[in-house]
């Protein structure tokens, strides 16, 4: 849903409810919903940036695996003259699980940061390298094995652009 939608700016307002249901009687089956606005602006031709905040939510049959979150994001796609492009995407989230007060209580900060780079093969279609960093703090007081962890990727995509 767009709220205003002037060239070359506009601000975004995405709205997602859903209900989960695993196969079989999954403990984290549950209602989810997210909620967020950006900002965004056109750079450059078919360039853009854009900068945002979201919430979210879930309920579950288990409420250890219920929770309540919160985002900032970031993106970038700049276009250069020779049709290649390069795209920059960034997220930071808190999620706080439902647990407090127990001894599974635990909270995550999650960070996520990906560089590509695309290079034209024909007419819309693209070959985009990429590289990306994975990071999760976790703070628990848990007996559960959870853990902080980083995790590098690297990924290699054919695009289309329509």
């Amino acid at each position: 849903m767009l709220s205003r939608n002037a060239a070359p700016h506009r601000l975004r307002l995405r709205a997602e409810l859903s209900q989960q249901d695993y196969h079989g009687d999954f403990p984290g089956d549950g209602l989810r919903g997210d909620l967020s606005l950006a900002y965004e602006s056109r750079i450059r031709g078919n360039g853009y940036w854009a900068i945002g905040v979201g919430g979210e939510w879930k309920d579950a049959k288990e409420e250890l695996l219920a929770y309540i979150g919160g985002r900032l994001f970031a993106s970038m796609v700049l276009p250069f003259d020779t049709g290649h492009y390069m795209s920059l995407a960034g997220t930071l989230r808190y999620v706080d699980f439902r647990s407090e007060g127990t001894a599974f209580d635990r909270s995550d900060w999650r960070g996520f940061a990906r560089m590509g780079y695309g290079i034209p093969i024909t007419g819309n279609l693209f070959a985009e390298g990429a590289v990306s960093y994975t990071y999760r703090k976790i703070d628990t007081n848990s007996p559960l094995d959870v853990r902080t962890y980083r995790s590098p990727g690297g990924e290699l995509r054919l695009v289309l652009k329509f």
